[in-house]
């Protein structure tokens, strides 16, 4: 197995950095006969166009992979057993809903008052912050990744957001209430004697490649 190397590709034409992608797997091509080469992009759009720009310059984009960032980082950690999990996994999409019950069966307390407030005239209002507070905490557990696990211990009594993040995680996991997340995973990891982790590097593409992303969350950065 050759060793693992970092290169970094910059231009101010996307342009260049697509012919620059198609020329590396042509200068050094994948091992495998089924092997596909693995480029990580931000949204559909980028996927779309990057997809027909090497069918542009291949003929076609047959063997080409475009996963976003969360599958992306999920496939990774795959790699690492018995570290991770084949369930456990909150997803933004069902966290929503999740949330949308928990906001309208919330009690007459204090630090509920505002959000009772502003959901209490109509679901769909409840709908549109069960929305915002799902999108907000994924962003928590890539860049605030802290906060999370304390709050699953207990910390920040008082926080309603550290409440309505341990409830959410007593419905969606009611067996543990501590669900597998990238921050509580790479906190193991972090943790774990390197001695002691067995990665199967076999569940890992042989290339990853990272197209027009001009910035990622530290948490994504330290993995990479």
């Amino acid at each position: 197995m050759r060793a693992k190397e970092l290169y970094l590709h910059t231009s101010n034409r996307i342009e260049s950095l697509a012919e620059r992608l198609v020329e590396v797997s042509r200068e050094d091509p994948l091992q495998g006969l089924l092997e596909q080469e693995t480029v990580m992009t931000l949204n559909p759009g980028m996927a779309r166009w990057l997809r027909f720009q090497i069918a542009r310059s291949l003929g076609v984009s047959f063997g080409w992979e475009f996963p976003f960032p969360g599958k992306f980082f999920q496939s990774i950690f795959a790699g690492f057993e018995p570290t991770h999990p084949e369930t456990g996994i909150l997803d933004e999409n069902s966290a929503r809903w999740e949330l949308f019950d928990i906001l309208d069966n919330l009690e007459d307390r204090p630090e509920f008052a505002l959000l009772n407030r502003y959901s209490e005239p109509s679901s769909a209002r409840r709908l549109q912050l069960a929305s915002r507070l799902a999108w907000l905490y994924d962003q928590y557990l890539l860049y605030r990744p802290e906060s999370i696990t304390d709050w699953e211990s207990g910390r920040d009594s008082n926080d309603w957001q550290a409440e309505i993040w341990r409830r959410l995680c007593e419905r969606a996991f009611p067996n543990t209430g501590r669900p597998q997340h990238i921050a509580r995973i790479w906190q193991q990891l972090k943790a774990s004697d390197p001695n002691h982790i067995r990665p199967d590097s076999a569940r890992w593409p042989s290339r990853i490649s990272v197209f027009g992303v001009s910035s990622l969350p530290p948490l994504y950065l330290d993995i990479l």
